[in-house]
């Protein structure tokens, strides 16, 4: 299956997509917070089509089972994360990966069915910043952008 994400009066809306028709049956509509409507969110569909994940600026991800369109809130537990930015699945659907912020520190985290999260990767500061996590199909590997800033500054006279 393929999807789509749109965001209509303060709702993400996901449907199914025809690569060849277009938009078609609606999956689901998801509710967005005040500050979640302008791009603040992200969301995966699973290999198998039936979870996608969603994340958004606050400390909890969503499951949507698109079989019948329930979502399962899970609040991310432990070490505050309070700022969840883009998403994967993982091949089973079992485990979230997401980017999250907090504190200065940006970090690569995977998250359990009940919220806990485990940090696979972490930078501190603005030197860099982790995102878009894909897990390959096969389940034994993951890939994610790290991308890096050098903060350097040359003063040129008289040229």
């Amino acid at each position: 299956m393929c999807a789509l994400a749109e965001v209509q009066a303060k709702q993400l809306v996901l449907s199914r997509l025809d690569p060849e028709e277009g938009r078609g049956s609606e999956i689901a509509r998801v509710s967005l917070g005040p500050g979640q409507i302008n791009m603040t969110w992200a969301w995966a569909l699973s290999f198998d089509s039936t979870k996608i994940a969603i994340v958004d600026r606050s400390a909890q991800a969503r499951m949507l089972y698109v079989a019948d369109a329930r979502v399962v809130s899970l609040p991310v537990r432990g070490e505050k994360w309070g700022q969840l930015q883009t998403v994967g699945l993982s091949a089973d659907g079992s485990l979230i990966f997401a980017t999250a912020w907090s504190d200065g520190s940006n970090a690569l985290i995977s998250i359990d069915s009940l919220g806990n999260p485990q940090v696979l990767e972490q930078v501190h500061g603005s030197q860099a910043w982790l995102c878009c996590p894909v897990p390959s199909p096969n389940g034994r590997f993951l890939a994610f952008e790290k991308r890096t800033y050098e903060n350097n500054v040359v003063m040129l006279e008289n040229f």
